[in-house]
């Protein structure tokens, strides 16, 4: 609750809970359907730009945020964390998009094809400019 609005997902605990990582043991498909409703709630929440600037504040700490909040997955390194999800839909385009921590491994033969290049916030190359935090005026981009 932030001032006398609520979050859409203020509350949301087991199966409502669409916005945890612990989706992750599903199946990719669910888990992925089920993430991407996350992110379309949260652009429609009225509290999205305050989630927005929690979000922010962390990842300025270096702090990764686990799941998904404020429309997106956090932009901090999770290399701690064991198998964690690395988005490779745009959530602006649904296009697949090259990976951050993919570019210069030597996995690439995998995403043969992709074009797109995942940028932040979970947008590619071709979405970040129209679409970041930053071009919402949102705030700085990540």
């Amino acid at each position: 609750m932030i001032g006398d609005k609520i979050g859409i997902c203020h509350g949301a605990t087991g199966d409502e809970n669409v916005w945890s990582h612990a989706q992750s043991k599903l199946d990719p498909e669910v888990r992925e359907q089920r993430w991407q409703e996350a992110r379309l709630l949260c652009v429609q929440c009225p509290v999205l730009d305050a989630c927005e600037a929690y979000v922010s504040d962390l990842e300025e700490q270096g702090i990764y945020i686990d799941g998904v909040v404020a429309g997106r997955f956090s932009d901090v390194d999770a290399a701690h964390v064991i198998n964690d999800y690395r988005q490779d839909r745009c959530c602006g385009c649904g296009q697949r998009m090259l990976p951050r921590r993919r570019r210069g491994s030597s996995d690439l033969a995998k995403h043969e094809g992709i074009e797109r290049v995942h940028v932040g916030e979970g947008l590619c190359d071709q979405c970040w400019p129209i679409m970041s935090r930053k071009a919402r005026g949102h705030g700085q981009a990540a």
